[in-house]
């Protein structure tokens, strides 16, 4: 996955459906977010209000300003979008069923004679500004989260929050690839992940295809967390 686009979950106000890990470009404006999401959710960008979730469904950040960019408010991955309708007539239950909805589909001829997308959006201010996306890239503070990352020890035992999954902490520091702030790299105990500890040319550490992982020191947790052992669990069942 490029560094700059980042996996987030997208849920509604006014809906049960939780759509998993959308790809979302970090230098995308929240205006551009908003009308990409009019497409898929049906409700329209001008009546959207956008929340910023961590792992724990906690509120970190209301993204307010249509034209700042995500990086701007520091998601993590598999972080959520939370849309606030303020239409309060907006009926989602005939679409809870996602059997019954139609998929929406554009060539790339078609959306590429479009004016209002983020791919237009950005051509037209490079050509103002052939520095904007530097200028503007990820405006994360750069201690960001450096406090948490201060009491994690590399070869600590740990689980990540989304999914449960365990390993050993075997990186605790920058990534800028990634963003500006302390990230933790840790080697899961099954193919879970989605990294060999290498980020572009920097081996921050070295595991198997798929046993990497990097995230945010608030998104893991270090203690007495051993490798599952999935015939203990069996046995425990029968």
């Amino acid at each position: 996955m490029d560094s700059s686009t980042i996996k987030l979950n997208v849920t509604h106000s006014a809906s049960s459906m939780r759509f998993q890990e959308l790809r979302f470009d970090m230098n995308q404006t929240i205006l551009s977010i908003k009308q990409s999401l009019e497409m898929r959710l049906g409700s329209t960008s001008d009546g959207m209000s956008l929340q910023l979730k961590n792992t724990s469904d906690e509120v970190v950040a209301e993204m307010g300003n249509d034209e700042a960019l995500l990086g701007h408010y520091g998601p993590a991955e598999y972080y959520t979008i939370h849309v606030v309708d303020s239409n309060p007539g907006i009926d989602f239950s005939e679409f809870e069923d996602v059997s019954k909805v139609e998929k929406y589909k554009i060539s790339d001829e078609d959306y590429d004679k479009r004016d209002d997308t983020f791919k237009k959006f950005k051509e037209k201010m490079i050509k103002k500004d052939p520095n904007f996306i530097t200028k503007n890239k990820r405006k994360i503070e750069d201690d960001y989260q450096e406090e948490e990352a201060k009491a994690i020890e590399t070869g600590a035992r740990c689980e990540v929050i989304v999914g449960e999954r365990r390993g050993e902490v075997k990186y605790v520091g920058k990534i800028p690839e990634l963003a500006n702030g302390y990230w933790v790299g840790i080697e899961l105990d099954e193919p879970t992940g989605d990294s060999n500890g290498t980020i572009s040319t920097t081996e921050y550490f070295s595991c198997g295809d798929k046993y990497g992982l990097f995230v945010r020191p608030l998104d893991m947790k270090v203690g007495d967390y051993p490798p599952i052992d999935i015939f203990d669990e069996e046995n425990d069942e029968i």
